[in-house]
């Protein structure tokens, strides 16, 4: 990078590309982060993503905006046992989700 305050087309180039990867680059470029509907096109091959954004869009999340807040609270409190990605929805650990015990097979 240069030495001055402006920054060549380059080096803008290069920040963007990291920004749209990295968490703390975009935070530092002032960008919003990536909702998991995002981050699981870019990664198309990650099965957690997958997970991630099924159950994002299952709650109610859209590729062009993120909720609120509790979203990730209502993904790992889900009641929805039927679902057959119920037992591998992320953020059970992180919500205090009591279910585990309850349906050692996933679902009924």
């Amino acid at each position: 990078m240069t030495k001055s305050t402006e920054r060549t087309p380059a080096e803008m180039a290069e920040l963007s590309r990291r920004a749209a990867r990295s968490k703390r680059a975009r935070k530092k470029a002032g960008l919003p982060p990536l909702n998991p509907v995002t981050k699981a096109k870019e990664n198309p091959k990650s099965k957690a993503l997958a997970i991630r954004a099924m159950c994002y869009a299952c709650q109610g999340g859209a590729e062009s905006y993120r909720p609120d807040a509790g979203w990730q609270w209502a993904i790992g409190n889900c009641r929805v046992f039927s679902c057959p990605l119920w037992p591998h929805r992320p953020y059970r650990e992180k919500c205090g989700a009591a279910t585990e015990g309850v349906y050692k097979g996933g679902y009924k």
